[in-house]
C-alpha cells in the first residue's frame, strides 16, 4: 500500500514526474495567469472590483467612518483624503459640504482661512505662473469641439464685461446638471440652477488674470449641485481649487500649458501601459481629445449625479494631475479598450469620435455589477485604482 501511494526513488531517477500529468498543466496555467496579471493584460478576479465582493451594506459603515473623521478636531486630512479616494467617495452631499473645503485648504467654520481676492492678486504678482510651453512652438488649437460645447482655448477676459457675462449666462443654462432631470425620474436640479450657477461663475472670474472658459460651467455646476446650491461656499471652494492648483493653467489666456502637458505625457504613458493601444492611438490628436476631459473633470458626458460627484471627490483629494492619469487609465482599461482594438477603421477621425464617447462608459460605484454590465459601464473605482497605480 505504501509503495503504491508514493513514488519511488527509482522512478524519479528515470526522469518521470512524481505527479500526475494534469497537475503539471494546472501549475503551468497558474503561472501564465499570474504573469498576465502582473503585466496588466488581464485582471485579478480576486481583487477587482471591490464594489461587488463586499458586504452590500458597506456604504453604511463607511458613512459612519466619514462622520467620525469629520467630527475630529482637528480633522485628520490624510484619512479624509483616503476616504475620498476609496470606493464610493464621500457618499453624501452633507459630507461633501464639510469635506471638500478642507481638502482644498480652508475651514468653512474658520473665516480667517477664507480666500481674499486682494491677497491673491499680491501672490500672483510675486509668483507669476510660468509659461510651460515654449513660445516658439506656437499656440494651442483654437477650439476643441465636443458634442454640444465648443471649448475655446482663447478664453474670454473679464475686461470685456458684456460679452463675457452673456457667455456665462448662456453656458450656465445648458450645464450638465440640467441633464440629471432628463435621464432620471428624480428631479434633482432646481429650476433656478442656471441663475445660481451664473452668480458663482461671476464671483469666480473677478479680474483679467483669470479667464472663463467653456467647460468650467460643467464642473462648477457639479460642485454647486453637491453643495446643495450654496453659492457663497461654492464660489470660495472654486476660487481655492482654481486659483491655487487644479484649474490654474486652464484659466490662463489660452490652453497652451495644458495642451503642452497633454502632448508631452499622454502617449508615453499609454505606451508604458499598453503597447497595442499606443499603436492604435499614434495618429490621434490626444491633446484635443483629452483636453475637454481634463478641464471638466470628465463631467460633461457623465449624466448620473452620483458618478459626477464621485469623480469630484477623487480629483478634489488627489494630485492636480490625477485627471490626466485617469484619462490614461480610461483609454487602457481592459474592458473599454476592446472596442478600440477591434475597430476596423484606423482613420484618425473615426477613432476620435469613438474615443470621445469613452467618459459615458464611467459607471457608479453604487450600482450593481449587473446594472453596470447592462449599460456597458465600468465603476469609477476600477478606473481610479488604475490611475493611482500609474501615478
Amino acid at each position: 500500500m505504501m509503495a503504491s501511494e508514493y513514488p519511488t526513488s527509482s522512478s524519479s531517477s528515470q526522469g518521470e514526474s512524481p505527479f500526475p500529468w494534469h497537475w503539471n498543466l494546472a501549475y503551468l496555467f497558474q503561472f501564465f495567469e499570474s504573469l498576465l496579471i502582473a503585466l496588466r493584460i488581464i485582471r485579478d478576479p480576486n481583487s477587482l472590483p471591490l464594489t461587488y465582493t463586499e458586504d452590500p451594506n458597506w456604504h453604511l459603515a463607511k458613512q459612519r467612518r466619514i462622520q467620525f473623521c469629520l467630527e475630529q478636531n482637528p480633522v485628520h486630512l490624510w484619512e479624509l483624503r483616503e476616504l475620498a479616494l476609496s470606493k464610493g467617495g464621500l457618499l453624501t452631499p452633507e459630507a461633501r459640504k464639510r469635506a471638500w473645503p478642507l481638502l482644498v485648504g480652508f475651514d468653512v467654520e474658520d473665516k480667517t482661512e477664507r480666500f481674499d481676492d486682494d491677497d491673491a492678486d499680491t501672490e500672483e504678482d510675486e509668483n507669476p505662473i510660468p509659461d510651460l510651453q515654449n513660445e516658439s512652438s506656437g499656440q494651442s488649437p483654437t477650439s476643441v469641439v465636443d458634442s454640444d460645447t465648443i471649448f475655446t482655448s482663447s478664453s474670454v477676459s473679464v475686461s470685456t464685461r458684456n460679452p463675457e457675462l452673456e457667455l456665462i449666462r448662456r453656458d450656465s443654462n445648458r450645464s450638465v446638471i440640467f441633464q440629471y432631470n432628463k435621464h432620471y425620474e428624480k428631479n434633482t436640479t432646481p429650476e433656478n440652477a442656471g441663475e445660481q450657477l451664473t452668480t458663482v461663475l461671476e464671483k469666480v472670474v473677478t479680474d483679467q488674470k483669470h479667464h472663463y472658459y467653456q467647460g468650467l460651467h460643467d464642473v462648477v455646476g457639479v460642485l454647486l449641485h453637491n453643495l446643495e446650491y450654496d453659492t457663497g461656499l461654492t464660489a470660495e471652494l472654486v476660487q481655492h481649487a482654481v486659483l491655487q492648483s487644479h484649474f490654474r493653467d486652464a484659466m490662463r489666456e489660452n490652453f497652451s500649458n495644458v495642451t503642452w502637458l497633454l502632448n508631452l505625457l499622454m502617449l508615453p504613458l499609454v505606451e508604458q501601459i499598453d503597447k497595442h493601444v499606443h499603436y492604435v492611438l499614434q495618429e490621434v490628436d490626444l491633446a484635443s481629445l483629452c483636453l475637454p476631459w481634463v478641464i471638466t473633470w470628465f463631467t460633461h458626458d457623465v449624466f448620473h449625479p452620483d458618478t459626477a460627484a464621485r469623480l469630484a471627490d477623487a480629483f478634489m483629494a488627489g494630485h492636480p494631475l490625477l485627471p490626466l492619469y485617469f484619462g490614461v487609465a480610461l483609454l487602457t482599461h481592459p474592458v473599454l479598450k476592446q472596442e478600440l482594438l477591434q475597430h476596423e477603421d484606423y482613420d484618425p477621425a473615426s477613432l476620435f469620435v469613438l474615443l470621445k464617447k469613452l467618459p459615458r462608459s464611467i459607471g457608479s460605484d453604487m450600482a450593481s455589477r449587473h446594472n453596470n454590465a447592462c449599460h456597458r459601464r465600468v465603476p469609477v473605482q476600477e478606473i481610479l485604482e488604475d490611475a493611482l497605480g500609474i501615478l
